[in-house]
């Protein structure tokens, strides 16, 4: 069995229109639930049935749980990344064309004059046969981090990086480096391309993910937005390639900024090579800007714990740049330490007192449930994942980084 999964695109109407998509050589066809809304993911399970045909069922027309080989595709609502992909663990190539609609997302207040990126998910015969599939389309943390980035505190801080950096190195030449881990679609590293290139500060951004195909996804963005970063002068330059958390880049480049949204979703098992990446490709003096929403934080809070070991310490994104409205946008104000505590009494009253609007009731983050979240409109939603997303700014702390960057990644083991 595998599983395909297909996002709901916006001219789509459900209950009428069906989705088509490529699986095994054969073009397979779906129908969209009717109670599915555009954006929704649906999560189909294919396979072969008694005569050896490759079969799939959308779970509305006449489906059936019970036949061997066929099974329910599922709406994947308002779920985490991991639930959306639960299960995607086959290795056959699967060719995706239900979604080839642009997905826009709106930049920062402080890029003057506004911009919208375009963000295709998929391209004419693109195979997803490595990772998970979560690379192909733009998770709320990374619209948050992707509009910080291009808001006016940030730029700021962008540019006092790059002038404090450019004094150090004496040098008319000196750029920022800056490198996104699990880049998707490369919303962040884009958002972050448009910041600096209207700080006029030269800079090289490199997005990485896993595999070709998500490589080429990644190029093709590139392509799209070059007027995001472009000028005459060409100030700004984005690449794409590949990279396994672990694993380094050819000289091991340093990078003055490295950015990361949704990167903790999967397993804590991933932590330890993705702070091998981190800590050997950033700067002594850089930073790392990540963006969490949080699901497990007894298991996600272990990456901050394994960080610290290193010498790489996360605060509050406002405890470095205040931002009046990310603060509104996403009112969680408290530490990684404090988050998911039991015990801790702000952490209680947070979710005690933050309400979530769910069809004209408002619910506490403490009620709301599997079945609320499945009336929410797009609207709540996104109110709901923002009072669960918290940006991070992580630096290397003390005054003997070279220990802590020479410290084995052994020494941060559970």
């Amino acid at each position: 069995m595998a599983y395909i999964t297909i996002q709901i695109p916006p001219d789509a109407t459900p209950g009428v229109d069906t989705l088509t998509f490529q699986y095994q050589g054969q073009e397979l066809e779906i129908s969209i639930p009717y109670d599915a809304q555009v954006g929704d993911v649906l999560q189909i399970q294919v396979g072969a049935n008694d005569d050896g045909d490759v079969a799939a069922c959308d779970g509305v027309d006449g489906g059936s749980d019970n036949i061997d080989g066929i099974a329910k595709g599922e709406i994947g609502k308002k779920s985490s990344p991991l639930d959306e992909m639960d299960g995607v663990h086959d290795k056959d190539e699967t060719t995706v064309t239900g979604s080839k609609d642009d997905t826009s997302v709106a930049l920062g207040s402080g890029t003057n004059p506004s911009f919208t990126l375009q963000l295709v998910e998929s391209r004419p015969g693109m195979t997803q046969n490595e990772g998970d599939g979560t690379n192909a389309m733009v998770w709320p943390s990374g619209i948050v981090l992707a509009q910080a980035l291009t808001c006016d505190a940030a730029m700021e801080y962008m540019n006092h990086m790059f002038n404090r950096k450019s004094a150090a190195e004496s040098s008319d030449t000196s750029f920022l480096h800056c490198m996104e881990l699990g880049s998707g679609l490369g919303v962040c590293g884009l958002a972050l391309a448009r910041a600096l290139k209207l700080q006029n500060i030269e800079a090289r951004i490199l997005l990485t993910d896993l595999g070709e195909t998500a490589i080429e996804l990644l190029k093709e963005n590139i392509q799209r937005n070059q007027q995001a970063f472009t000028s005459d002068d060409r100030t700004v330059n984005v690449e794409a390639t590949s990279l396994i958390w672990g694993e380094t880049l050819p000289n091991t480049e340093k990078f003055d900024v490295i950015l990361g949204s949704d990167l903790l979703y999967n397993t804590s098992e991933s932590y330890e090579p993705l702070l091998q990446t981190i800590t050997q490709h950033l700067h002594q003096d850089g930073t790392m800007v990540l963006a969490v929403r949080w699901r497990k934080p007894d298991l996600e809070k272990q990456f901050f714990e394994k960080a610290s070991v290193l010498g790489l310490k996360f605060v509050l994104w406002k405890d470095v740049m205040e931002t009046p409205q990310l603060r509104t946008r996403c009112p969680c104000q408290l530490s990684w330490k404090e988050y998911g505590d039991s015990e801790c009494e702000a952490f209680k009253t947070f979710f005690c007192e933050t309400k979530v609007s769910i069809s004209n009731n408002a619910k506490s983050l403490a009620e709301i449930n599997e079945s609320d979240m499945e009336y929410m409109s797009d609207t709540e939603y996104t109110k709901f994942e923002e009072c669960q997303i918290q940006l991070y700014v992580g630096k290397f702390v003390n005054i003997d980084k070279t220990a802590a960057k020479k410290r084995s990644i052994g020494d941060i083991s559970s």
